[in-house]
């Protein structure tokens, strides 16, 4: 081999070896833009609602202070509604997701729709009125997030469906 081919050799390589790390390079600017963008996402706050108790206990404040809070009903804002169109894109995130498998979500819906009374869940047979397609949009999203549903717990169905459901007030009765 003679010099001037070892020569035009190694330019080529060497010109291959700056294309490869141009490549890497942009690769590498995408990934951390990526990386800086999911970070953000992960990062950013979630959205809370404030308690009933929260709530009452700022009303209660305010009205030893003499000032008045706003509450979402003085806000004007609306309860959540949820139409069949929602819950049937609500109900895959759960059937499709891996919280659960496949018996232990059939069991959990028969149930909920047995709680719910009805045999269907969306459609003309499903006969479920507003509260109820909130109530298993509600609990649909809780089971999707792998959080237990008690059924007979108070929860705040317009509310985060991560809250913590409270336990069910006793009646008079001590029952």
């Amino acid at each position: 081999m003679s010099i001037d081919t070892a020569i035009a050799e190694l330019n080529t390589n060497i010109l291959a070896l700056v294309a490869a790390l141009k490549v890497t390079g942009e690769n590498q600017e995408r990934l951390i833009a990526g990386q800086g963008a999911a970070i953000a996402k992960v990062e950013a706050p979630k959205r809370t609602r404030r308690t009933k108790e929260e709530i009452a206990a700022d009303d209660a404040a305010a009205a030893a202070t003499g000032t008045a809070s706003t509450t979402e009903a003085d806000t004007g804002a609306k309860a959540r509604t949820v139409s069949d169109e929602e819950l049937r894109a609500i109900a895959p995130k759960y059937l499709n997701g891996t919280v659960d498998d496949a018996t232990k979500k059939r069991e959990f819906m028969q149930s909920m729709m047995a709680e719910l009374g009805t045999s269907k869940l969306c459609g003309p047979e499903s006969k479920l009125d507003a509260d109820a397609r909130l109530r298993a949009a509600f609990y649909l999203e809780r089971k999707a997030e792998g959080l237990p549903v008690d059924f007979s717990a108070e929860y705040d169905f317009n509310g985060d469906p991560t809250q913590p459901g409270s336990e069910p007030a006793e009646d008079d009765f001590g029952v």
